[in-house]
């Protein structure tokens, strides 16, 4: 009976009039028809393709992941019809690859170059390769620590390794020991006229007492090497995930660095250092060095008989540093070219997807045409696809351009070349509004600010008209500000609309629904589904709707028939008006206020210099009313967040350095001394990004931290000898600092030199992922060659002024005494490290609090020691009975001594490793239950903490109004205009309201020790949440219904294992039920005559107690039909508690609408008209009280309902275990 074409559909029957069947092919047209399209894919102008989107699971190795995506491509070709074919158009392992291979270039190109400048300065070349083994192995402690503590490598976080800084404890170390060595020699040749060889163990000694010569001085070192990359730990948000890697690698690495060189490399100078006759005797490096020296000792001289033209000179350069720096522009991070762009077109509103599809192929063949040398493929995605995972509006067209390898260009050296190239060619398509970006720059740029450009503009208000009109003020600044390109728009309105209002009376004459007149529209224009054709075990909607043509036109909408109450037909014009209008396009919110977003990217400008003109202009040409406030976000956000926390906590870091050094020399003075190499490198780093072009980033201020360090440590090895050789007797100054400096030249030029050239091939090279680490280095090789110069001829001047006294007075006191140089260097230590955690670890997200409880939370240390316990007794699965030795002798005889081993059938021990393995799978399943329990806690107390937060605001603004209420009725009391009762009426509800208050504060501090408890802190509750109070994102379910919904949940999949578990311990029982072995070695000699003669017996132990074995078989049994049970029972269990959270989550949302779209409106209408009308004298005294609190409790009915809405969805987000 079943309809099976469209003439069989045709023919059915609707109505019988006058015997006369009326059938559907009478009153409509029947045809095949498509479900109605939301997006299209075209490629190169060729027309549409289809396309698909891959989404990669947080955690995973992205280039394995995709690796095994094009190997399953390949499969699926095999099956594909002759002609068509996969291709990708976006593709990530490609950037990843040839970043990682510009990294590994990198490091490869600075590891050869460090090795070349050791040996250089050096001469010896078994302490050169010595020292630069250290290299390979630190990076190999770097890779095993990031390995444990789940760091990726990457661009970011090997970019800023400079195997300078790697060698040169090494350096320091075997430096000293060939010294050492050298001095032995000398010391023996003087002794006994001869150079006769040390033996193994007087090397040993002497390179044991060099390392503990130097020990101090290394280890100081690499700690304040570790202590100037500490602020980037600070780091949060994007940059953060950015930076932090980065700072744990390069500590990984420096740490590996310092262990070696106080371990691995005292002991391998003892295997393969050869004494030598000299440290430095002859040969190129001694040549090269002096050569340097006589250069630069005549500037010594000179300068210090000029000291104050010297002091004036410094004074000059950090000036001119100033200056340079307050030229130099500001970014987030210079842009990664990623070899393909998006461009972002958008349509106006209401343009049909023929339209669109045909302008896209347009361009398509445009652009392809224009640049046949520059690009490979361009692909357009138009609107949403079937599976929304990018919804946009169906004039939103996004083009993907793959270029080609950069050597085939012929427009454009770059990708901000080939992007002006690009708009002169979409320049000739009028109306549109053109954005180009990179794939990956266009989602994160998205993701930070909302908008797909580099800057985002945010605009809030309350009025759509207003928040139109301030937009568009605020577009007019921005083009005429140099440097913004690409501006977007949200249009707010422009969307043509059909609206059909009701005429309540006419509907009401007739008999007519709403419910009826909402059906007929929803039928004629979005169809009905009136049943189900099946072709095969295809299903196909029978739809019913109304024709294209009818659809299009206003007239004939309103002719839909309607039945009245007497079955009479009643046209749609007659109950109701409808008209076309223009209406929103888009309504967006964030924090509960309506925003308006506008975005623009940046081209031959930096970002912080065209931000802040915008800002200025905006402040003083767009008058903003009441409540109306423009933000600017993007990258813009993320560089400001992250340049204020850093001028914070690198000031901090420095205070710590600075204690160390207070530590060691005792005297302020030494320490400000040393100090003054901080700004005079800064100013080499400031010159070389001004004559490189480049703009001062987030990367720029990582190479600046690292700058710091190293020059603070050249400070120490200048300021260090001049003290040492005073404390010898050498009072005379500029004999100190002759002296002094030409002891250290050597080791002061090998530091500067191999920390400088080791980031040489970042500085240089051009390849992809370059442009990350090249300010990095450019900071680092120009900071430490003005750093080096001014410290060898400035700091010498600086030291001789500050120590001028010591050629008058050799007594001359320090400062301070050592032990109050301790003292005060601790407290200066402890104070910054206190500060440090009040400045950076204050605030605490949701995401770092559920991290903390999984990592402290004693819950978690439980399972863990659980399933070390489980795994543990896994050896005793083939565990043995214990042999028996027995001795047997007849009558007379002597004693024959023999062994017993007895075994069980070996398929037992199988059996219970097997169960055991299953009792670990269960124990691990185990610890996934508590992590969701746990997580659970943790995001229900700090959506807790956000209410409360909240409330207790609320709860001071009716304290603070009701304060004015009381304040004014005791003005009005005494003039007579209230009574007593009305006032003491008011108090009690100011009573009423401070209790609450004071209850809420309670309770927000009694979540907040539950959540620090939670995460493994109890008693801490220095912390201030961060985030605002919002509607979490909605949950995706299928039904209520639906078990699959919380299949996931790890209850479940613990049942299944402890099954599993059971079915593998009844295996054991029944295989206990099969015969075992046993085994025999005895001596079968009767007496000493007849020796030792061997038997072996074999034989089998047969299990005749068979009940006691059944017995273990039925409980076996009977624990394989209870676990069975316990997974009905909590299959049962979660669909009743997912039916039941559903159930409140559908009810929130609709309190939730009510509430949003009218309650919050009508709580500010009735507070305002209630002042209002009060002042006026129209309402009395208890009415306005009425209203106020009518007002207020509105308020707080919608921080409950929003508190009970993300209860609601963090539920459903524990039963499907979505954490």
């Amino acid at each position: 009976g079943l309809a099976t074409s469209l003439e069989d559909i045709g023919n059915i029957v609707i109505k019988i009039n006058n015997r006369v069947p009326i059938l559907v092919k009478d009153v409509a047209d029947v045809e095949f028809g498509f479900s109605i399209r939301y997006g299209a894919l075209t490629m190169d102008g060729k027309g549409e393709v289809v396309g698909g989107i891959i989404l990669m699971r947080k955690g995973e190795n992205g280039s394995a992941v995709i690796q095994r995506v094009k190997d399953k491509i390949k499969l699926i070709e095999k099956d594909l019809p002759e002609g068509l074919m996969i291709e990708s158009f976006l593709d990530r392992q490609s950037l990843v690859s040839r970043a990682i291979g510009t990294v590994m270039t990198n490091l490869v190109e600075g590891a050869l170059i460090v090795v070349g400048v050791i040996l250089l300065f050096l001469g010896n070349w078994r302490a050169s390769l010595l020292a630069a083994s250290v290299i390979p192995l630190a990076m190999l402690f770097a890779f095993i620590m990031m390995q444990q503590f789940g760091v990726v490598g990457n661009l970011m976080s090997l970019g800023a390794i400079d195997f300078g800084l790697l060698v040169d404890p090494a350096i320091i170390v075997v430096e000293t020991v060939v010294l050492f060595l050298a001095l032995a020699m000398e010391n023996r040749l003087k002794e006994k006229g001869t150079l006769q060889k040390l033996t193994y163990t007087e090397r040993q000694d002497i390179i044991i007492e060099a390392t503990a010569e130097v020990k101090k001085s290394v280890v100081f070192g690499g700690l304040i090497i570790l202590i100037v990359y500490f602020p980037l730990f600070t780091l949060t948000g994007i940059e953060g995930k950015m930076f932090v890697p980065m700072a744990k690698t390069v500590s990984f690495a420096i740490t590996g660095a310092l262990l070696l060189a106080i371990t691995y490399v005292p002991m391998m100078s003892a295997l393969i250092i050869v004494p030598p006759k000299s440290a430095h005797h002859g040969g190129i490096s001694e040549w090269i060095v002096q050569a340097l020296y006589r250069g630069y000792e005549p500037l010594l001289k000179f300068a210090l008989r000029a000291k104050l033209l010297v002091v004036l000179f410094a004074i000059g350069v950090l000036f001119a540093g100033y200056l340079g720096f307050s030229r130099i522009g500001g970014e987030f991070i210079p842009k990664l070219a990623e070899g393909d762009f998006v461009i972002s077109v958008l349509l106006p509103v209401g343009t049909s997807p023929t339209e669109t599809m045909r302008l896209g192929d347009q361009i398509e063949k445009e652009l392809i045409k224009a640049f046949p040398d520059e690009i490979a493929k361009v692909v357009s995605k138009i609107g949403t696809s079937e599976i929304p995972t990018d919804p946009q509006p169906l004039e939103y067209q996004e083009f993907v351009v793959n270029l080609t390898d950069k050597k085939q260009w012929k427009k454009g050296k770059n990708q901000e070349d080939l992007a002006v190239e690009f708009e002169k060619v979409l320049r000739q398509f009028p109306g549109l509004v053109i954005a180009i970006q990179q794939p990956i720059e266009n989602r994160v740029n998205e993701l930070m600010g909302g908008s797909r450009t580099d800057v985002s503009v945010k605009l809030f208000g309350e009025d759509l008209d207003t928040l139109s009109l301030k937009g568009k003020q605020i577009l007019d600044v921005l083009r005429k500000i140099e440097g913004v390109t690409d501006i977007q728009e949200v249009r707010v309105f422009g969307l043509p609309q059909l609206n059909v209002k009701y005429n309540r009376e006419q509907m009401a004459f007739y008999g007519i629904t709403t419910a009826q007149i909402n059906r007929t529209i929803q039928t004629a224009f979005a169809g009905t589904s009136a049943g189900i054709i099946y072709e095969n075990e295809k299903r196909f909607a029978l739809t019913l709707r109304l024709g294209n043509r009818d659809r299009q036109k206003v007239a004939a909408i309103g002719n839909l028939v309607l039945l009245d109450k007497d079955g009479q037909t009643i046209p749609l014009k007659e109950v109701a008006e409808i008209n076309e209008d223009l209406g929103p396009t888009e309504i967006g919110h964030e924090n509960l206020r309506r925003r308006l977003s506008l975005g623009f990217n940046i081209r031959g400008r930096d970002l912080e210099s065209v931000v802040t003109e915008a800002i200025q202009k905006i402040d003083k040409q767009v008058i903003m009313p009441m409540g109306y406030k423009a933000e600017f976000g993007g990258e813009y956000e993320n560089f400001r967040r992250a340049k204020e926390r850093l001028g914070v906590v690198v000031p901090i870091a420095l205070l710590i350095i600075f204690g160390l050094l207070f530590s060691t020399f005792g005297t302020v003075r030494d320490s400000l001394l040393i100090y003054t190499v901080v700004p005079l490198s800064a100013v080499g780093g400031i010159f070389s990004l001004l004559a490189r072009g480049m703009n001062f980033s987030i990367s720029a201020g990582v190479g600046f931290i690292a700058l710091f360090g190293i020059a603070v440590l050249n400070g120490i090895l200048l300021v260090g000898q001049f003290n040492a050789l005073g404390e010898k007797g050498i009072i005379n100054m500029r004999e100190r600092i002759l002296l002094g400096v030409s002891d250290r030249f050597r080791p002061v030029l090998m530091t500067s030199a191999v920390a400088a050239l080791g980031f040489l091939p970042m500085a240089l090279s051009n390849s992809a992922g370059a442009e990350v680490q090249r300010p990095l280095a450019t900071v680092v090789i120009g900071g430490l060659f003005t750093a080096t110069l001014l410290t060898l001829v400035v700091l010498p001047v600086l030291y001789a002024l500050f120590n001028g006294k010591s050629e008058r007075d050799e007594n001359e006191k320090p400062l301070v005494s050592a032990s109050s140089a301790k003292m005060i260097s601790l407290w200066l230590v402890v104070g910054a490290f206190i500060t440090l955690p009040a400045q950076a670890q204050n605030n605490l997200t949701l995401e770092q609090a559920i991290n903390l409880s999984v990592t402290n939370n004693p819950e978690m240390k439980v399972a863990d020691q659980r399933l070390e316990r489980e795994t543990t007794l896994l050896p005793a699965t083939y565990r043995f009975d214990n042999p028996m030795l027995l001795f047997e002798a007849p009558t007379g005889q002597d004693l024959r001594p023999g062994l017993l081993f007895a075994f069980q059938y070996p398929g037992v021990y199988v059996a219970q490793r097997r169960a055991q393995l299953a009792q670990i799978d269960a124990v691990k399943t185990e610890k996934l239950i508590s992590n969701n329990n746990l997580v659970y806690k943790v995001r229900n107390a700090f959506n807790d903490l956000l209410f409360l937060d909240e409330k207790i605001k609320l709860l001071k603004r009716q304290d603070s109004v009701y304060s004015d209420i009381l304040r004014v009725n005791d003005v009005r009391l005494r003039v007579g205009e209230i009574t007593n009762l009305e006032k003491i009426n008011g108090e009690s509800q100011y009573r009423r309201i401070s209790y609450n208050l004071q209850q809420a504060q309670t309770e927000y501090n009694n979540t907040k020790i539950q959540l620090a408890l939670l995460m493994g802190s109890p008693g801490d509750t220095t912390f201030t949440i961060e985030g605002g109070f919002a509607k979490l994102p909605a949950p995706v379910y299928v039904s209520e219904a639906d078990t699959s919904e919380f299949a996931a949940n790890p209850l479940l999949t613990f049942n299944e294992k402890m099954i599993t578990y059971q079915e593998k311990v009844l295996q054991v029982e029944r295989r206990k039920r099969l015969p075992g072995l046993f085994i025999g070695y005895l001596n079968q000699g009767n007496d000493a005559s007849t020796g030792f003669v061997p038997r072996l017996q074999l034989g089998i132990s047969l299990p005749i107690w068979f009940w006691a074995n059944r017995s273990g078989i039925n409980s076996a049994k009977k624990s394989i039909e209870i676990a069975q049970t316990q997974q009905r029972l909590t299959n049962y269990q979660l669909g009743t508690s997912f039916a039941q959270v559903i159930g409140s989550y559908k009810q929130q949302v609709s309190n939730l609408e009510y509430l949003e779209t009218t309650g919050l409106r009508q709580a500010r209408e009735i507070l305002r008209d209630a002042r209002e009308s009060f002042r006026l004298g129209s309402i009395g005294y208890y009415a306005y009280l009425q209203n106020i609190e009518l007002s207020f409790q509105i308020e707080q009915n919608y921080l409950e309902t929003l508190h009970l809405y993300n209860q609601a969805i963090i539920t459903i987000n524990f039963l499907e275990a979505n954490y």
